[in-house]
């Protein structure tokens, strides 16, 4: 027989209802197992144990929390005062790029009291990219 057969024949028996002291008779007949008795020190000992953790948990997690946020703060000052100093390293530079560009670079190499030595960097720096510019051309 096929299970859907069987299961089509006993959904066609009649149905039976149980009586209405049914259960009580079961669960009077059941084995009866003795209770442990819980010791009165129990108790209190898990009543104790509740106390504390709904202590400790809750202020640990506090504590752990500002010191998380410590933690953030601090990490985030650094990061500002990196981007200070970076600020102020771009307005150096744009001041030495605007001052080269004002004035030709002029290099003193020394001399005596008759004639002094001065190399125009500016002159050097102007035919080297040139220069490099007609390199690249080809």
């Amino acid at each position: 027989m096929s299970d859907e057969r069987i299961g089509k024949e006993l959904r066609a028996l009649p149905r039976e209802r149980a009586p209405e002291d049914f259960t009580r008779r079961v669960l009077h007949h059941l084995p009866r197992t003795k209770r442990r008795r819980v010791p009165a020190w129990g108790y209190r000992l898990a009543t104790a144990t509740a106390v504390i953790l709904l202590l400790v948990v809750p202020m640990s997690l506090k504590h752990w929390s500002v010191s998380v946020n410590t933690g953030s703060e601090a990490m985030l000052a650094e990061i500002e005062a990196v981007r200070t100093e970076k600020e102020r390293i771009e307005q150096e530079l744009r001041q030495l790029r605007e001052q080269a560009a004002e004035e030709s670079p002029v290099v003193y190499l020394g001399g005596n009291e008759d004639v002094g030595l001065v190399l125009d960097v500016g002159a050097l720096l102007n035919r080297s990219t040139e220069s490099a510019g007609e390199a690249a051309a080809y």
